[in-house]
């Protein structure tokens, strides 16, 4: 016997001999009840309501006929395998279209896998139900507990959630003053390492460029190649110019973001007063072109 849903079937399976040296392989499922009273879904345009009504139920079954001398074992199997997925498929169907199982949250995979399995066990075992059946069965109260049964499982699951939210609300807002201090030392600490950075870095300019990058927020530097204009910011590009004429424009920045914005303009410095192409190693280019910037 297996069960898809609420429905209950009996398993019936054999190798049946006939006529001209042939045998028929045969399942057969048979519901344990000729009708089901059940919940069924009914539209009514775009609002459904379950009602209950009567469903009368056939058996189905599924063969195969092969000459008996070429039933080796492997081929035996092989027609098993095959016959017991079309009857489970057919049959798991049939019950989700019929309305006689619970097909809500139903996961059709997991009951065709279990139908046929308990198909090839039975043919393999050599086994069938005894067909003792029932005029009528009713599956109301067993779908209606089980609809309740999900209904207070969602509401459980809301009421958690909820509960969750505002703990996490209230462990907020008891460390909300803490976290504001730490702001505040943070923020602290982030504005004292700015001023030690660029501290840092007026002092290795010369007071031409000191001068530059205090007034206009940029420090030119003369190269071989041409003037470099580092803008005094955080993640800025680099412009070159040859004789008065823009060129390119180049990204260099910390693999590490915090670093402060004097540093980072001090690197930028640094690198092109002594090893300029190094400078143009490592940056990546970009261009200017319809007033888009372009990587090149």
């Amino acid at each position: 016997m297996v069960r898809v849903g609420f429905v209950r079937w009996l398993v019936e399976c054999g190798l049946i001999p006939q006529n001209h040296g042939m045998s028929k392989i045969l399942f057969r499922l048979t519901p344990q009840a000729d009708t089901y009273h059940s919940l069924v879904k009914v539209w009514h345009g775009i609002r459904s309501e379950l009602e209950e009504v009567d469903i009368p139920t056939v058996a189905h079954e599924v063969s195969a006929s092969e000459l008996t001398y070429d039933l080796k074992p492997a081929k035996l199997m092989q027609h098993i395998n095959i016959l017991a997925s079309e009857l489970a498929d057919r049959v798991v169907n049939y019950c989700i279209n019929r309305g006689i199982v619970d097909y809500q949250g139903y996961d059709k995979a997991a009951a065709v896998y279990i139908v046929k399995t308990s198909l090839v066990n039975a043919a393999i075992a050599n086994r069938s139900d005894p067909l003792e059946r029932e005029t009528r069965i009713d599956l109301v109260p067993d779908m209606r507990a089980c609809i309740e049964e999900r209904q207070r499982a969602a509401e459980e699951r809301q009421r958690a959630a909820e509960e969750a939210w505002r703990q996490h609300q209230a462990e907020w807002e008891a460390h909300r003053e803490e976290r504001e201090a730490q702001a505040r030392v943070e923020q602290e600490e982030y504005e004292k390492a700015n001023k030690v950075s660029f501290d840092l870095l007026y002092s290795m300019l010369t007071p031409a460029e000191a001068k530059e990058a205090k007034e206009t927020h940029w420090v030119t530097i003369k190269t071989l190649m041409g003037d470099f204009k580092i803008p005094v910011c955080a993640h800025g590009l680099t412009k070159l110019y040859v004789e008065g004429k823009y060129k390119a424009s180049y990204c260099v920045v910390f693999a590490d973001h915090r670093i402060p914005c004097g540093d980072e303009v001090l690197m930028k410095v640094a690198l092109l007063k002594t090893d300029p192409e190094r400078f143009l190693r490592v940056a990546n280019k970009f261009y200017e072109g319809n007033g888009l910037w372009m990587p090149r």
